[in-house]
């Protein structure tokens, strides 16, 4: 994520020959670091500078997971945005510049699992299309909140952020924040590779 408000985010295609074509830019601070590809189709997730934000919704990162057209490789649609994960998208370990917004995406057992940085823990959705009684979104996607506040988890995973004293150290639970996981599949099982307090810390140090 740039807070260099003029910075470019591209997404290249490189083919056999190494030539490189650009296939999206998002100019206005962005980044698009997570990927994964679902249902043969190629997803990448972030943050995008062109997200139309709701009136009063200025203080939420713009955070957006894209899907590339079949036919068109310049064309993108989104499959979410910081509606999606609006109890999370104005978290500073989202906003800061040494975060990442989305920071991992992965196809498992027909959904998209996707990873936000969070100060009080990792957080994560999973997603698919809208089936049934599911409530779509406006790109006709549906999420739901899998590691979170909402969810009753360990604390190595999700704690309330009111608990976290920075300015205590000997506090035991300081040190079991995860701030994010990468999830991937192994022989059919989802795993959760998660890190300590990397981005808190740098942010504090900020």
């Amino acid at each position: 994520y740039s807070s260099d408000l003029t910075a470019e985010n591209y997404i290249y295609k490189i083919d056999e020959n190494d030539n490189r074509t650009e296939v999206f830019v998002s100019t206005g601070g962005a980044s698009m670091r997570a990927a994964c590809i679902h249902d043969n189709s190629l997803y990448f997730g972030g943050v995008d500078a062109r997200t139309q934000f709701d009136e009063g919704d200025d203080n939420y990162a713009a955070l957006a997971i894209i899907k590339k057209d079949s036919n068109d490789d310049t064309k993108w649609d989104r499959i979410a945005d910081y509606k999606d994960f609006k109890e999370y998208a104005s978290d500073p370990s989202v906003k800061n510049s040494v975060a990442s917004p989305i920071w991992d995406i992965c196809s498992y057992n027909g959904y998209i699992y996707a990873t936000i940085p969070n100060s009080a823990g990792t957080v994560m959705y999973k997603g698919h299309p809208a089936t049934g009684n599911e409530q779509a979104n406006e790109y006709g996607w549906y999420w739901t909140e899998v590691i979170g506040k909402n969810n009753n988890v360990d604390d190595l995973w999700f704690q309330d952020i009111h608990e976290y004293n920075i300015e205590n150290p000997e506090n035991p639970k300081s040190s079991l924040v995860s701030s994010s996981a990468t999830p991937f599949v192994f022989k059919d099982k989802l795993y959760l590779m998660n890190f300590d307090n990397t981005i808190l810390a740098a942010i504090t140090g900020l």
